[in-house]
């Protein structure tokens, strides 16, 4: 049911000249209040229906929530197969510019909202306006490598900036939070060796995966059957995806990180075909209707005072200051004002990073001070993704509509 959905609220974008991947996140809201809304059994007739075969929340159903994790996963994986190593080398300094700017300015504003609204608390101000900023600092690039995939724009060199910098980004975030948690007094282990554990699986990819990825690569070429290649290349998504977690990377940064190790293989066109077949038919759509299942509408406007009202701004600071932050470091790396426009506006979605985030922060109770806040923080959490996951597209087409698909980076 969710797969049909979402190929005709897609089908229906597709006629309205919008990105498909709106109609996909229409049709998770459409499913999730409908399932919120059925009664624990279904009486029909002389049979009981038990409504949890409709459950769509990937909260609740595990097999759900499983196949859209891999959707999203194959979502990088395949976007990292369409760049190539020659490209990150040339937008690397570029990308970090914009990744700084892109985390210094939203976590800034984050904290400023935080304490101005959170004043009268002053014992659990600060770390309440850090775990806000760090909610608003990772970007998840899932709906923008989505829409430049449909628009066939991934092999330009925004493209390639925004994707680059979005792994550098969920790195800042991951410190963040890491920072946060320690404030808080519940991390796992201290901050020091997550941060060395992602330093560890950075170095090992770069030495072991980048520099020898196309002798691996080679050795499934060498057998002689395209569809080992294709196993060959799924493994190392899923085993980089698993690795990168265990770091306490996102998965998504592993996924994409293989698909650069892959991009390298005289092969990856044909791998990248059978990949694209399975995971846009399947496993993609599944994913963005998980998004919109999320979506509780009537908890987003439960809100008590004037104190709860302001943390709305929290949204259009966020975009702003991404846009901001991310636009102004491009440009000091050499991109144009309209091209770095490009870069911020990619950079603006949220999702599985910002919700890690507040949901940590909500059970290590962060948010304890004020009844009610955790749950607040989490209903502008998704609102925030579900805005950003709508504009994104929207104004991804409109900004990318004259663009030159190889246009040359700038010389530094």
């Amino acid at each position: 049911m969710a797969l049909i959905l979402a190929k005709l609220f897609g089908l229906a974008m597709d006629k309205m000249n919008q990105p498909s991947v709106i109609g996909e996140i229409v049709a998770g809201i459409v499913l999730g209040s409908i399932a919120a809304a059925l009664p624990a059994t279904i009486h029909i007739w002389h049979f009981n229906l038990d409504a949890l075969i409709l459950d769509f929340d990937p909260i609740t159903n595990k097999a759900f929530f499983d196949m859209a994790q891999i959707g999203v996963l194959l979502l990088l994986f395949t976007s990292g197969m369409h760049i190539s190593i020659r490209s990150i080398k040339r937008t690397g300094k570029v990308s970090a510019l914009t990744a700084i700017g892109g985390v210094v300015f939203p976590f800034t504003l984050g904290v400023l909202l935080g304490s101005v609204v959170w004043n009268k608390y002053p014992d659990d101000m600060l770390m309440a306006s850090m775990a806000t900023g760090a909610i608003f600092t990772a970007t998840s690039v899932g709906v923008t490598a989505r829409t430049m995939m449909d628009l066939d724009l991934m092999r330009t060199d925004v493209a390639v900036t925004i994707l680059t910098t979005a792994v550098i980004d969920d790195v800042i975030a991951i410190i963040l939070l890491t920072v946060v948690l320690a404030g808080a007094g519940a991390t796992g282990m201290p901050v020091g060796v997550l941060i060395l554990g992602i330093g560890v699986f950075f170095l090992l990819y770069l030495i072991v995966g980048l520099k020898h990825s196309k002798r691996i690569m080679g050795f499934g070429e060498r057998l002689g059957s395209p569809k080992v290649m294709v196993t060959i290349a799924l493994f190392f998504c899923f085993l980089l995806s698993a690795l990168a977690e265990i770091v306490s990377l996102a998965a998504i940064t592993g996924a994409f990180l293989a698909g650069l190790m892959v991009s390298s293989s005289k092969s990856s066109r044909f791998i990248s075909e059978d990949v694209n077949t399975l995971a846009r038919m399947f496993f993609i759509p599944l994913f963005f209707v998980s998004i919109g299942t999320q979506v509780r509408l009537g908890s987003i406007f439960e809100f008590d005072d004037i104190y709860d009202l302001a943390l709305f701004m929290l949204i259009p600071m966020a975009i702003v200051g991404k846009i901001i932050g991310c636009g102004l470091g491009a440009v000091i790396g050499g991109f144009d004002t309209r091209d770095a426009m490009r870069v911020g506006v990619g950079m603006i979605p949220k999702m599985e990073i910002a919700l890690v985030v507040v949901t940590t922060a909500i059970s290590l109770g962060v948010f304890n001070f004020r009844p009610g806040l955790g749950e607040k923080m989490l209903a502008i959490t998704i609102l925030h993704v579900m805005v950003t996951a709508f504009i994104t597209p929207v104004l991804i087409k409109r900004l990318f509509r004259d663009v030159d698909h190889e246009r040359p980076m700038p010389d530094w």
